[in-house]
This record gives C-alpha cells, structure tokens and sequence, in this order.
C-alpha cells in the first residue's frame, strides 16, 4: 500500500529477523518466535506486485567534475577520493590516520569494511592522486576522524563524524548547486572505479582493486591479488 520497494521490503525482513535472533539470544522473547520468522522468505522477483528498483550503474566524470566543483571542501575530498579507490561509502566516512600505512609506496590503508565482523581483512593501496588529497588531512590524532561535519561547519554543534547518510545528503545538495540530473549516489562512484579498473586491466584486477569476496571467496590479502591492486594504483589511483 505504501509502494515501498521489494528490495527495500526484504531489507525490512531482514533487519527483523535480525533483531528476533538477538532478543531470543538474550531470552527476551520465546526462541520458538525467531525460528517460525526464519522461516518466512523475501519477495522474489517476478513473484510479487512490489515495485521493482532500477539497478544502478557506475556515474561519469562529465557527472561527477561538476559536483566535485560545487562541494564544499571536506566534501569535495571525500568525492574525489572514493572515485580514485572505488572504497565504500561507510569505509569513507569511518577513514581515520591510524588505519594508514604511509611507509610503503603506495600506502595502505585497512579500512573498516561490512564483513569486519567475519575476521576477514581488507588493504586497499592508495596511489599518488589520493596521496595528494589526504596528505594534510592524515596530520591530526590517529583516532580521529578524517572527514568531520564539525570541521567543516566550523561549529561545534554538528557530530565528529559523517554518516553513509549524511554524507549522501551532502552529496546531493552539491548536485543541485551544480545542476547535475539525474542526480547519482555516492555507491555508484564504486560501480564506475569498478568498470574503468575492469577495462583496463581485467576482471580480476577489478576485485583485487576493490576486495571483493569473488572468484572463490578470495580476499585482496591474497599475494597475487595485492600486488595487482598495488600496481593499479601506483598507476591510475
């Protein structure tokens, strides 16, 4: 009745069954609750009158320039940087000194990443371009927040920190200063790295670039894929 999406109605599902598992976890509620949700299954495609989102696809310099002009300063770094190293937003806004390792070239940085949780690690190689955009950054306490609201208001009242949110809404008000439409979320510049890396160099150059859990379930820490991951960004990144 709401036309809610049926992706985002099974990302609502998920999140539910989720939140049953840690209540019967913490015997708050009946475990015999949480094993009858787990039996209810998501919305297929094809199988349902739910709306269907429209897949997105990686976004074009010609409609990322102008933005990246409009921005303010903190986040014109955050744009530009996420388009030379196709991390994830959440890895962007949670970016901290201490996660860097400047004595190698090109550096490294160990992200926080959604799959921290299931022990696995995740280097991305930062070439010379980002070098360049987080060098006077990095100089401030190794458990600080690179990319701070506060810093970049100049007021106190804002949080140390952006969100995956708040940095897209920020985002998206530089699209309307620099009249860019259809507007693209800051996910896609991940799509766009991915497909500039794939062309280039290949299909796995573009999971090495990117550590993605592919091409059975190896991890950027793999030898052989990091120094391919390293040469793509000595090279373009």
């Amino acid at each position: 009745d709401k036309d809610l999406s049926r992706t985002y109605v099974n990302q609502c599902v998920s999140k539910l069954k989720r939140a049953f598992k840690w209540a019967a976890s913490e015997e708050l509620i009946d475990v015999a609750a949480w094993h009858a949700l787990t039996t209810v299954g998501g919305l297929e495609a094809g199988r349902t009158q739910a709306r269907e989102t429209p897949k997105r696809h990686g976004v074009s310099w010609d409609q990322v320039g102008p933005v990246i002009e409009a921005a303010g300063p903190i986040i014109k770094v955050m744009i530009e940087l996420q388009w030379l190293t196709g991390a994830r937003s959440g890895s962007i806004v949670e970016m901290k000194p201490e996660q860097f390792d400047r004595t190698v070239d090109p550096w490294i940085w160990r992200p926080r990443h959604k799959n921290e949780f299931r022990g696995q690690d995740l280097l991305l190689p930062i070439g010379p371009r980002a070098q360049e955009l987080l060098f006077e950054l990095l100089f401030r306490p190794g458990a600080s927040y690179v990319f701070s609201p506060r810093e970049a208001r100049r007021n106190p009242r804002y949080g140390e920190k952006y969100s995956s949110l708040t940095y897209r809404q920020a985002v998206e008000r530089a699209q309307e200063r620099a009249g860019v439409s259809p507007g693209w979320t800051p996910h896609q510049l991940r799509h766009a790295r991915a497909t500039l890396v794939r062309e280039q160099f290949g299909l796995e150059a573009a999971q090495a670039m990117l550590g993605h859990a592919s091409l059975e379930a190896t991890q950027i820490y793999a030898s052989s894929r990091f120094e391919l991951a390293k040469r793509i960004a000595s090279e373009i990144g």
